[in-house]
C-alpha cells in the first residue's frame, strides 16, 4: 500500500487509541519516522466550534502535521478518531499534507465492545457510550470508506501487527531516522 498516513477509526470501544499506540510502537522499534495523534482528543474543549468540535480537530491536525514534519522529519502518521464521511477522509488527508490516507476500521463484535466500555466508562456515563458504539458501528461498517478492515478482537499487539503488515511501512526500503548526535 502506497498510503503516508492511516486513520485508525471504529465504534466507541473497539480500540482504536490503543491501537494507534502500538502501532508507533513497533514504527518507533523499527526507527520509521512517524507520528501518532489522536484526533478525538484534539477535539477537547470548551467553547467548542460547531458539532463535535470538528474545524478546531481540522486546525490542530495542519499545525501538527506541518510541526512534525518540519520538525522531526516525520514521513508517515498513524492516526486514530471517528472518521465518518468521505469529505472528513479528505479534509484529513489535506490537513496531514499526505499524498494518500489509508482508512482502517477495527471490527469487533458487539459483546466485546460492550465489555470494554463497561470497563472504562462510569456508570452515568456507560449508556451514552453503549448506544454511540451500536450507532457508529452499523454506519461506519456499511459507509464503504475503508481501505481494510482489522479484526480488533484479538490481542493488541497482534491487531497493531496486521494494520502495519498491510501498510508495509517497515521494510528494508522504507526510510528510517539517522541516529541522533
Amino acid at each position: 500500500m502506497s498510503a503516508d498516513a492511516v486513520v485508525i477509526r471504529g465504534p466507541t470501544g473497539v480500540g482504536k487509541t490503543s491501537t494507534a499506540w502500538f502501532v508507533h510502537t513497533l514504527l518507533r522499534a523499527a526507527r520509521v519516522p512517524h507520528a501518532a495523534l489522536d484526533i478525538d482528543w484534539l477535539t477537547a474543549s470548551w467553547p467548542e466550534q460547531g458539532e463535535w468540535n470538528i474545524e478546531t480537530r481540522h486546525r490542530h491536525v495542519a499545525m501538527m502535521a506541518e510541526s512534525y514534519r518540519e520538525h522531526l522529519g516525520v514521513v508517515y502518521f498513524v492516526v486514530s478518531g471517528v472518521v465518518q464521511t468521505p469529505e472528513a477522509v479528505e479534509r484529513l488527508r489535506l490537513c496531514l499534507g499526505a499524498n494518500e490516507l489509508a482508512v482502517c476500521r477495527l471490527d469487533a463484535p458487539r459483546d466485546v465492545v460492550e465489555a470494554r466500555l463497561r470497563v472504562r466508562q462510569p456508570p452515568g456515563a456507560l449508556a451514552w457510550f453503549l448506544e454511540r458504539a451500536a450507532v457508529l458501528d452499523a454506519q461506519l461498517a456499511q459507509d464503504g470508506l475503508d481501505d481494510f478492515v482489522v479484526d480488533a478482537a484479538r490481542p493488541i499487539d497482534r491487531v497493531a501487527e496486521a494494520i502495519v503488515d498491510v501498510l508495509g511501512w517497515i521494510s528494508p526500503e522504507i526510510p528510517t531516522a539517522r541516529p541522533s548526535a
